[in-house]
């Protein structure tokens, strides 16, 4: 799961991260082992966290400790923001499950509700395609597909809608550096042909609103 990177950019962007850990009292102790068949072969792994060998509960322990600092007391619970993994935003060293459940959800409210995984990856896929489209000066498949991200979630969390809201205004400011230089254009059969295809390049978009405005009036 930590090393799906589709997983985890939809978790970054999505969701609020929550922690709860006690130190063991016999931490210096090995932790108990069970043998398990993975992949047609044996394999000891964790006996609390089957799911994880030994080698790859320490990997993800040392990448956790490089991200987040630990607080040394416990017990501990908290929740700790997506934007950099690192900042506490709220926390609980004593209390009841339905006191931090208030605590996480009152965060998840801040960030906005989480977009479904197969959703997210449409609009993700939209603004990366309306990317490349822009990069290859594709500028018509670039206002359509950013178009189409912002009309596959009403209400995204607070960064993906900066970041389709970013992508829109990108395309926009482009729109309008070339309808400053159609304006510009002398010559009254190109100015309209620049226009034009403005005004269907950028469909959608309010440059291409005044783009037809400028051609109607000329």
């Amino acid at each position: 799961m930590y090393h799906d990177a589709a997983y985890v950019s939809w978790a970054n962007a999505q969701t609020i991260h929550v922690m709860s850990y006690s130190l063991d009292k016999e931490a210096e102790k090995p932790e108990p082992l069970v043998e398990i068949e993975r992949d047609g072969a044996k394999v000891e792994t964790l006996a609390m966290y089957p799911m994880l060998t030994p080698s790859e509960a320490e990997a993800l322990v040392n990448e956790v400790n490089a991200a987040v600092m630990f607080p040394t007391s416990t017990p501990w619970s908290g929740v700790i923001s997506p934007l950099d993994g690192k900042t506490v935003l709220g926390e609980l060293t004593k209390g009841t499950s339905k006191e931090f459940r208030a605590l996480y959800e009152a965060e998840q409210v801040k960030l906005g509700p989480t977009l479904a995984r197969p959703l997210w990856r449409k609009v993700v896929a939209s603004l990366s395609a309306s990317t490349e489209a822009e990069f290859d000066e594709k500028f018509a498949e670039a206002v359509k597909f950013a178009l189409e991200a912002k009309a596959l979630v009403k209400e995204p969390t607070k960064a993906l809608g900066e970041r389709m809201q970013a992508r829109l205004d990108g395309l926009e400011r482009i729109g309008r550096e070339r309808l400053e230089v159609a304006r510009g254009e002398k010559d009254a059969a190109k100015r309209a042909k620049a226009l034009a295809a403005l005004a269907a390049d950028f469909k959608g978009l309010p440059v291409a609103a005044d783009a037809a405005a400028v051609l109607t009036a000329k």
